[in-house]
């Protein structure tokens, strides 16, 4: 079967539409890349902000007297295991979304 020249220019516009639609599906691939660069950065930045929470409050147990304040030497011991739970979730959830699966504990 011969191809007239109206069925080549239908082949050579299908050609085109599948080569657009090829670089805009890899545009939508590396905007969603970047997308989710910046959402990992973001929850780094998080997860290092909290990390610097939990020395702060390290640093103040070290200069608190057990004996003299035992209650607040109590509230800020519990506070920093409470922020290093946090912190740890933090971490599995960032492994989550890197990985686009659950965690290997």
């Amino acid at each position: 079967m011969a191809l007239q020249s109206g069925d080549s220019l239908q082949l050579i516009y299908k050609r085109e539409k599948r080569s657009i639609s090829i670089k805009l599906a890899e545009r939508f691939l590396y905007e969603e890349i970047q997308m989710e660069r910046k959402a990992i950065m973001q929850r780094i930045a998080d997860i290092d902000g909290e990390i610097s929470i939990v020395r702060n409050i390290l640093k103040t147990l070290e200069m608190t007297s057990f004996a003299t304040f035992p209650a607040v030497y109590e509230k800020l011991s519990v506070g920093a295991a409470i922020r290093s739970e946090r912190i740890a979730c933090k971490f599995r959830h960032l492994s989550c979304t890197a990985k686009k699966g659950k965690p290997r504990l």
